[in-house]
């Protein structure tokens, strides 16, 4: 009775430490993501301070022409 107790609660804390190695799995994918978002966004500040960027998204959004 009491070893198939033991057995029970292994069996048991197995189940919520996979759970719980999933759960981190899926948190860290989660945050990578987040990462690469938060670094794309930053490039595309940087950018946005950049008047020759500015320009040229302009000109191809617009279709605005260099002026000479």
């Amino acid at each position: 009775m009491v070893f198939t107790l033991f057995i029970v609660q292994i069996i048991h804390t197995k189940m919520q430490t996979q759970k719980l190695i999933n759960q981190e799995k899926k948190q860290t994918q989660l945050l990578n993501q987040q990462k690469a978002e938060r670094s794309n966004l930053r490039l595309k500040v940087k950018q946005l301070y950049n008047n020759d960027y500015l320009e040229q998204l302009i000109r191809e959004r617009y279709y605005y022409t260099k002026k000479r």
